[in-house]
């Protein structure tokens, strides 16, 4: 059986030529761009992302005391310290709560940890220290405070706050 003049020809031609296709190209350039876009959001995001686990460590530990203070009947201080970068936990006379995480002194620096790049701003504590009485009752300068309070803020953006009466920890983001 004898084929068509040059149907035969152009079809080999076809099939042995080398390239891309237009959908292959189209594919690995979609792909190239997901991995581009995924690695700017990650190289981007570092400190933002230390951020909210400070802020939601610093919440935690401040939840912490309060119980502390119930369970055991003893007030206990959230001690902030813009000037060092720093906050810890201590008892109602002075001495450092035990760190549960790791022995030693419940200390929380920011210059020294996973949490390099965040910065204690401000504190609207008196003298910087928020304590729990023994009924968790959240008190600053000895009084108990009458109005939501900001604990600490930190990168001028999160700012984390205490309820009066119920100490009720609550974080406002982005300065809202």
């Amino acid at each position: 059986m004898k084929e068509v003049s040059g149907m035969a020809q152009n079809s080999d031609i076809l099939r042995t030529e080398s390239g891309f296709s237009l959908i292959e190209m189209i594919t690995v350039i979609s792909i190239i761009g997901i991995l581009a876009a995924a690695a700017y959001i990650n190289f981007d995001s570092g400190t933002s992302v230390r951020l909210e686990a400070a802020t939601k460590k610093m919440m935690s530990d401040v939840a912490y005391a309060q119980e502390l203070a119930m369970s055991n009947g003893n007030s206990v201080q959230v001690v902030v310290s813009t000037a060092e970068n720093q906050y810890s936990l201590k008892w109602g006379d002075g001495s450092y709560v035990d760190n549960i995480m790791g022995g030693g002194n419940f200390v929380v620096d920011f210059d020294h940890s996973n949490y390099t790049g965040v910065t204690l701003n401000s504190t609207g504590l008196t003298g910087g220290i928020l304590t729990f009485n023994s009924i968790g009752i959240p008190l600053t300068g000895g009084s108990i405070i009458q109005t939501e309070l900001i604990i600490a803020q930190l990168n001028s953006q999160n700012s984390i706050k205490v309820t009066p009466y119920t100490g009720r920890v609550t974080v406002t983001e982005n300065g809202q």
